[in-house]
């Protein structure tokens, strides 16, 4: 098992604790935890190696491993999807509704899950729904940070939803509607025209420089 160089994984007992909590590390990866006399417990700091078969089990098994891979990127959970990866998760996978998990946590703003995503390989121009992606979600829900790292990426800004719409017009349609005159709004405004500016100034992109600016923040929780 351990001795198996493809069923290891390298994980820290910090991402594990946040993740799964003790109980369940006391059950799967002992060498992550000990308990003190006064019934409290530590985590060692620094890597720990584990069995890929025993992070599938904490996760509760292969069907609950892919829910949870769908509910990490939904909710904005990092540490969590890093770990349903490890445990071998494809990162393109769809959920009943057709979605990657990329498109799920682009659709609310979780940027820190997007670069992971992207940085770990996901697809930026799979689409779903017949013809709606990643970019395209990220400019009509006012994501502008998810924006700049899809096209930073090499997400295509050309594609055209089943309207014959690009991203960049749908977020030029947001910005120039009449929002009513709340703070809140207004500043939902302004997110979608940051998105067409985004749009405007991005050159184009270069996947390997995207790769080094995010490589160190990618497992940062939200």
């Amino acid at each position: 098992m351990i001795g198996n160089q493809k069923n290891q994984i390298i994980t820290t007992a910090e991402a594990l604790k946040i993740v799964f909590g003790p109980e369940i590390m006391k059950t799967y990866f002992p060498q992550a935890i000990l308990q003190k006399e006064d019934g409290t417990f530590a985590f060692p700091k620094g890597q720990i190696r584990g069995s890929r078969d025993n992070l599938i089990k904490a996760f509760g098994g292969e069907l609950a491993l892919r829910d949870k891979f769908f509910k990490f990127a939904e909710e904005g959970r990092p540490l969590g999807l890093r770990l349903a990866v490890a445990a071998g998760m494809d990162i393109d996978a769809r959920d009943e509704t057709r979605a990657t998990a990329l498109m799920l946590a682009v659709r609310m703003g979780h940027k820190n899950c997007v670069a992971f995503l992207i940085s770990r390989g996901a697809a930026v121009n799979m689409q779903y729904d017949e013809g709606w992606d990643a970019l395209m979600l990220a400019a009509e829900n006012g994501r502008p940070e998810c924006v700049q790292l899809l096209l930073d990426a090499g997400a295509d800004r050309h594609a055209l939803n089943p309207f014959g719409r690009t991203a960049e017009s749908l977020a030029k349609n947001m910005a120039e509607r009449d929002w009513p005159i709340t703070s809140r709004d207004r500043i939902k405004q302004a997110h979608y025209k940051l998105c067409v500016k985004i749009f405007q100034e991005t050159p184009s992109f270069s996947r390997k420089a995207f790769l080094n600016i995010n490589s160190n923040a990618v497992y940062a929780p939200n």
